[in-house]
């Protein structure tokens, strides 16, 4: 099977916007008295929050200074994607805070969780938008072959070699046996082995976050 060199970024974009909205469910159901989940999504979302920044760092240093000198995209959307750039970045910090507030015991717990769920809500939104936003603008379409191996190659990089605890497993939890089977055919040979390793007690770490045991 030869994977489409731009799926494994893809499948991590939505991948990312699918986590965010479950998160955004989590912390409107969790009990703020709860410490022990409260901790356990503090620590999830540690990871989670790094995966979020490691794919905003691929498209600001690869892909939008690739269609930036095509001149794919018009100095308007440029802009536009810088900004939502910020946004997300603003957005994972003040939720990352909000959350460890929450975790232990460090403010009101209504007020910190009533802003905690505005956070998480507004940052699923923010990647579902740029997400569509990527999308339509055909950012793979508008890149030649190298440009996309090396959109390709940087997305794994950031999958695999980034909080190897973390990463793999998140990612292929968020995939069907084809997503996966792409992510493993572009991967280098031992990724199988490290997912297997990785796979409990990253699912012991989401259960524990996520109510699911």
């Amino acid at each position: 099977m030869s994977p489409n060199p731009a799926s494994v970024d893809h499948l991590i974009g939505s991948a990312l916007a699918a986590s965010a909205d479950d998160l955004a469910r989590a912390l409107t159901s969790v009990d703020p008295a709860d410490r022990r989940r409260l901790r356990a999504l503090d620590r999830w979302y540690a990871g989670f929050a790094g995966q979020v920044r490691a794919r905003q760092d691929l498209v600001a240093e690869v892909v939008l200074p690739a269609l930036a000198e095509r001149g794919a995209l018009a100095e308007h959307e440029l802009e536009a994607v810088a900004d939502q750039h910020v946004l997300v970045d603003e957005l994972v910090g003040h939720l990352g805070d909000a959350i460890g507030i929450l975790a232990f015991a460090l403010g009101e717990p209504a007020a910190w969780h009533a802003r905690a769920t505005a956070l998480a809500a507004e940052l699923a939104d923010a990647l579902d938008d740029q997400l569509a936003g990527e999308r339509s603008q055909r950012h793979a379409a508008a890149l030649d072959r190298d440009e996309r191996r090396a959109v390709e190659l940087e997305a794994l990089r950031a999958a695999l070699d980034g909080q190897t605890r973390f990463a793999l497993p998140w990612l292929m939890s968020r995939l069907d046996a084809g997503e996966r089977q792409v992510v493993l055919d572009a991967a280098p040979p031992t990724t199988r082995l490290r997912w297997r390793s990785t796979r409990l007690p990253y699912d012991r770490q989401f259960a524990a976050a996520f109510a699911t045991n």
